[in-house]
C-alpha cells in the first residue's frame, strides 16, 4: 500500500529529469506521469490519511502539480492511458492489439464516474434542437414563419 512519503518520493523523482535534467521525450513522459498518476490512484482509494491528495500537495514543492482531486486525478489518468494507447505499434501483432485494448481498457476503468457522456459540446438540455412553437409548427419568431410560408 503506498505511502504519502512514497507518493512524495515520486513525485520528486518524475519531477527531477523534467526541470533539471532537461528529459525531453514526451512519450516517456507520458508514461513516467502515468505510472505516477496510477501510483496516486491508490494512494486515494485506500487512503492511510484523511485527504491524502492535500498531505501530499503540503509535503510537495508548490512547483510540483499534483492533481487537486480524485475526479481530476482520474481525468488526467484516463488521458494518459489513452495516449500510451496511441504509442502502442500499429501492426496487426496480437500482442500489439491486445496492448492498446488493454490500455484503452485501463482508460475508460480509470475515468471518473459520471451520469451522463460529453464530448467536449456544449449542452442545451433534454431537448437539444428545440425551439418555443417547433413542436406544433409554428416557428420561434415570425420573421422564421414568414420565411417558412414563402418556401412551400
Amino acid at each position: 500500500m503506498p505511502t504519502v512519503d512514497a507518493a512524495r518520493r515520486a513525485c520528486e523523482a518524475l519531477d527531477r529529469p523534467a526541470r533539471y535534467e532537461g528529459l525531453t521525450d514526451h512519450q516517456a513522459q507520458d508514461r513516467l506521469r502515468t505510472d505516477l498518476l496510477e501510483l496516486l490512484l491508490r494512494l486515494v482509494t485506500a487512503p492511510p490519511v484523511p485527504d491524502p491528495l492535500g498531505a501530499l500537495r503540503e509535503a510537495l514543492d508548490r512547483q510540483i502539480a499534483i492533481p487537486a482531486t480524485e475526479h481530476d486525478l482520474r481525468k488526467q489518468l484516463g488521458a494518459g492511458y489513452e495516449r500510451l494507447s496511441e504509442q502502442a505499434p500499429r501492426t496487426a501483432l496480437r500482442e500489439h492489439t491486445t496492448l492498446e485494448r488493454a490500455l484503452l481498457d485501463n482508460a475508460y476503468r480509470a475515468r471518473p464516474f459520471a451520469f451522463g457522456h460529453g464530448r467536449g459540446e456544449q449542452r442545451q438540455g433534454r431537448l437539444r434542437g428545440w425551439l418555443p412553437g417547433r413542436l406544433r409548427g409554428r416557428a420561434a419568431d415570425p420573421a422564421a414563419a414568414n420565411a417558412e410560408s414563402v418556401e412551400r
